[in-house]
């Protein structure tokens, strides 16, 4: 057969959410995206009293080989043969981990800076998944992030992006360094000390380092995806370490991103991770989203969230003056770490 080519793809993007877009347009596309009655993410109860359940016990250790893609959409990490998670006497067994930016979920409608989805395939033939989801923070002075700093170097770029691979430049804009310096095509610069300038800010976008000698090769780009160099191992464990996991939240609802499947048994943490500012910028320009890559909260209908004793009264927290952090300071304070 013929094919006709010239035309630019016209596929519409997922982000920003759009529930018209999402049910009948987008790949993947779902009329139960918009009319769907047990849709993710929800808005999660700021716990007055948090209930101590069993914990989470989380064994995903460390894997020997991992595939960090960028699908378009968000980066995300495929492992094989990964490990367990137990909740509520079902095991899961984990597949990928992927990021947001900001977060999904919300607390008593506060957003926190990204979080990671790790999904994982329910034992049985029941073709569900557990999705736990763990927040990141960007606090003052906030530390690097111990498990992110094991690939954040290595993020693939959206393939979606428009790329001079000849100049290794971006078509929207020049490179520049730390310092507004130009940089050149090929020119070696060390990672931290490239930037991409925008009008508002130095922002770490697309990297100088990415002309640099050899180190595009760091990145190659296929048909559906841009694939990371980095292939492990991979610490799985310290994402949610030092993380209190007898502190949850829990209920039933759907994939966020389309086809919007009502198959998942959710376990947002209610205990989160520092992220520097520096590794948040990476992450964003990696996933290239610029209005970021979340859907907001959804309906809750008849479902129950389970996770809290008690609930605060809703705006005893002034959400619109209150952080992320002082939010789950105020539900749970664990180990010392919020």
């Amino acid at each position: 057969g013929r094919q006709v080519v010239g035309c630019a793809s016209t596929e519409v993007s997922w982000y920003p959410y759009d529930s018209t877009a999402w049910s009948g347009t987008v790949s993947g596309a779902n009329s139960v995206c918009a009319d769907g009655q047990m849709q993710s993410p929800v808005d999660l109860p700021a716990c007055e009293t948090p209930e101590a359940r069993s914990a989470l016990n989380i064994s995903w250790g460390t894997a020997a080989t991992v595939e960090i893609i960028n699908n378009g959409h968000t980066v995300q990490i495929n492992v094989d043969d990964a490990g367990t998670m137990v909740a509520n006497q079902e095991t899961y067994t984990l597949s990928q981990c992927h990021f947001h930016w900001g977060s999904e979920h919300t607390i008593d409608g506060t957003q926190a800076d990204m979080v990671a989805h790790c999904v994982q395939t329910k034992g049985g033939s029941s073709g569900r998944y557990g999705v736990t989801a763990i927040f990141f923070m960007l606090g003052d002075g906030a530390t690097a992030n111990p498990f992110l700093a094991q690939f954040e170097n290595y993020l693939p770029y959206n393939p979606e992006e428009d790329w001079d691979r000849e100049n290794c430049e971006d078509t929207d804009g020049a490179y520049l360094d730390a310092d507004g310096e130009g940089c050149s095509a090929y020119e070696d610069y060390p990672w931290d000390d490239c930037g991409y300038y925008d009008s508002d800010s130095f922002i770490a976008k697309r990297m100088c380092c990415i002309c640099g000698g050899g180190a595009i090769t760091d990145r190659r780009l296929s048909s559906a995806h841009t694939t990371s160099s980095f292939t492990g191992p991979l610490n799985l464990d310290m994402i949610h370490k030092d993380l209190d996991l007898k502190y949850y939240w829990s209920y039933s609802g759907s994939l966020t991103t389309p086809p919007c499947s009502e198959l998942v048994d959710w376990y947002p943490l209610m205990s989160y991770q520092n992220i520097s500012a520096s590794q948040l910028s990476k992450f964003k320009a990696a996933i290239g989203v610029s209005s970021g890559n979340y859907r907001p909260p959804q309906d809750l209908n008849d479902r129950e969230v389970e996770g809290c004793s008690s609930i605060m009264v809703s705006g005893a927290v002034s959400v619109a003056s209150a952080s992320f952090s002082s939010i789950l300071l105020i539900v749970i304070t664990v180990n010392g770490h919020l």
